[in-house]
């Protein structure tokens, strides 16, 4: 198999094509506008080339590149020609072009609790067979998190960064850090939230409630409230990945920054823009009048919340809800609190909270109309002493 290549420029014969290919192989968090790709081209340090085997168009790429090392932006395979070699073929061209120089890429990490994990995994081991190396470290680009991948099994931070700063004329250094392996703790980041709300999404069934656009609305109205109500956060991430989350709060101690009450209206307001948005959130808000009249009823002074906890339900049973409860129990004795609360429902795990040593005080039973389907749900409210 021998291609040819040339550069993509919008009077070329096959540039619809080209343009469709690059729509369809690409999610839409990923997508540079064309036009911003074609002018960004006309720079020495950028390339936009489609191959072609004989008249046949079997794929793109755009790169970006310096003297010592090429990043690719993007590369797609025509869809009509897929598992005939051309992806492999198109990497030997693309390094033909560029001798003596390293290849740079980003892929999506192998998280096993990502919908698409098979396809992540093929993807990887696909660059590996074709002489890639894991470099080790992972990119935080803005809500999402790709791995590095070299052609050369020495990898410079500074020079990766240098290179993507080079193209955005200076705007974009990207976050990078090595991947750490196993199970461990840390604050909350922000790029963990898109990991977070997909977690929120599947343990409250929002899907079930509304389309996927409205439940996607609702997990992020839901993650920033919980933000905006903390004092103290925890991630459990295994192999660099948010695995679970737990946030409490000290109500004595709580002020919530004003950035990140912009961030829940912003996201209120995203979801209140549909007329399911508009319906979900008033169901929503009867769960919250319940949650207040359990607490009313409860009759006691906290000191404390345990406002949201949470662990993706491929890891359960790890360890990892025990390990997080147990560190939001010495935050809250660290800062003299005594008895704490939280809310919980028939939806979720809330037998766990009793294996912890959490009392129930109240309960709550309530009927819901969704999507013409009447469904019953007893709402909780736990506490628990210090010691």
């Amino acid at each position: 198999m021998h291609l040819t290549h040339k550069t993509i420029h919008s009077s070329m014969q096959d540039f619809q094509e080209v343009k469709a290919l690059k729509d369809r192989a690409f999610p839409k968090n990923e997508q540079i506008p064309m036009k911003l790709l074609l002018l960004w081209a006309r720079r020495s340090c950028a390339r936009f080339t489609a191959y072609y085997d004989g008249s046949a168009f079997c794929g793109m790429t755009y790169t970006v590149q310096n003297r010592e090392a090429v990043f690719v932006l993007y590369l797609a395979v025509n869809d009509r020609m897929r598992s005939k070699g051309y992806g492999s073929a198109i990497l030997r061209e693309l390094k033909a072009l560029n001798p003596g120089k390293t290849i740079l890429l980003n892929v999506e990490p192998a998280d096993e609790a990502a919908d698409n994990f098979p396809q992540r995994l093929r993807r990887i081991n696909f660059y590996k067979k074709n002489g890639f190396y894991e470099t080790g470290y992972r990119i935080a680009d803005k809500r999402d998190n790709y791995d590095i991948l070299s052609t050369s099994n020495k990898f410079s931070v500074s020079s990766y960064q240098d290179l993507l700063k080079q193209f955005s004329f200076g705007l974009y250094r990207p976050r990078v850090h090595r991947i750490r392996k196993g199970t461990y703790f840390r604050e909350y980041r922000e790029q963990d939230s898109a990991v977070l709300e997909d977690i929120v999404r599947m343990t409250w069934h929002y899907d079930a409630l509304c389309s996927p656009k409205t439940a996607a609305r609702l997990a992020k109205v839901y993650l920033s409230s919980c933000l905006a109500n903390q004092t103290y956060t925890q991630v459990a991430l295994i192999d660099g990945v948010p695995a679970g989350i737990i946030m409490a709060r000290s109500i004595k101690q709580h002020r919530c920054p004003l950035y990140l009450r912009a961030k829940m209206t912003a996201a209120v307001i995203s979801l209140y823009l549909s007329r399911e948005g508009r319906a979900v959130a008033k169901l929503f808000g009867c769960v919250n009048g319940i949650d207040k009249d359990l607490l009313k009823q409860c009759g006691r002074n906290y000191q404390g919340e345990l406002a949201f906890f949470a662990v993706n339900e491929k890891y359960r049973g790890k360890g990892i809800g025990r390990q997080l409860f147990q560190k939001a129990s010495e935050y809250m004795r660290g800062q003299g609190i005594s008895e704490f609360f939280l809310f919980t429902d028939t939806s979720c795990n809330y037998p766990f909270y009793e294996h912890q040593g959490m009392i129930r005080r109240g309960e709550r039973d309530h009927t819901f109309r969704v999507k013409n389907q009447t469904g019953k749900m007893t709402f909780f409210i736990y506490d628990c002493i210090c010691s």
